[in-house]
């Protein structure tokens, strides 16, 4: 199997983004996220605008995200996705910058295993105090206008590998690629929208239950075709 994660409120405790933008935006921002919520916008346009509203200092960033508190269960998760050779990716509509830099802090021991993981999300860069950012991840086949298009993501992975895909979210953003996958794991918003949509869905609020469910997926016997 291949383990697609989203990372703001999935393996991060907060909305990572909301955060640096409450803090260093102006509340513009807020107008702008009612239009994302309303389907008005796609998540690239809404994040070009309210990331382009933010005015900080790089060590006024890294601050912040040093206080940006993870699931605690994350860390057994990581290894032991790593020791048992089971494929995490992340996807996100957040920064790179920003997602290592939390990574990173939390989990000082494990560059190593931290290597081994892909992140698919969007570029940002300094200049002076305004952020200069990029979406390397967006357009393509996407149709939604999303900033990371996670389904497609899943889509090209699929081309390759012929896994069981598992997806993991907790919000609006993971929508689409919660449609792609054969199973999700979802909590909070993506939660409910499983539910309204008909997805196979399994709640979760920490990562030790996906472990679980994965250390009895794998201990399962296969069953012999006669």
């Amino acid at each position: 199997m291949i383990l697609f994660t989203d990372f703001d409120g999935t393996i991060t405790q907060q909305d990572v983004l909301d955060e640096v933008l409450t803090r260093f935006a102006s509340s513009e921002w807020l107008e702008i996220e009612k239009q994302w919520v309303s389907g008005a916008i796609g998540s690239l346009d809404c994040l070009r605008a309210q990331m382009a509203l933010v005015q900080a200092r790089t060590s006024d960033i890294e601050t912040l995200l040093d206080s940006i508190e993870i699931d605690p269960t994350f860390e057994s998760f990581l290894t032991f996705c790593f020791t048992r050779e089971i494929p995490l990716r992340i996807v996100s509509d957040n920064f790179q910058w920003f997602i290592r830099h939390i990574l990173n802090k939390n989990f000082p021991d494990y560059a190593a295993i931290l290597k081994t993981v892909p992140i698919f999300a969007n570029e940002v860069k300094m200049m002076g105090t305004r952020l200069e950012f990029g979406f390397p991840y967006s357009g393509g086949a996407c149709t939604h206008g999303c900033a990371t298009c996670k389904a497609e993501i899943i889509r090209k992975a699929r081309e390759t590998e012929n896994d069981e895909v598992i997806f993991i979210g907790d919000g609006m953003s993971d929508r689409f690629g919660a449609r792609q996958a054969d199973l999700v794991f979802a909590k909070s918003h993506l939660l409910e929208y499983c539910h309204r949509e008909g997805i196979e869905v399994i709640p979760f609020e920490q990562f030790s239950k996906i472990q679980r469910w994965v250390e009895t997926k794998k201990q399962a016997p296969t069953k012999q075709k006669i």
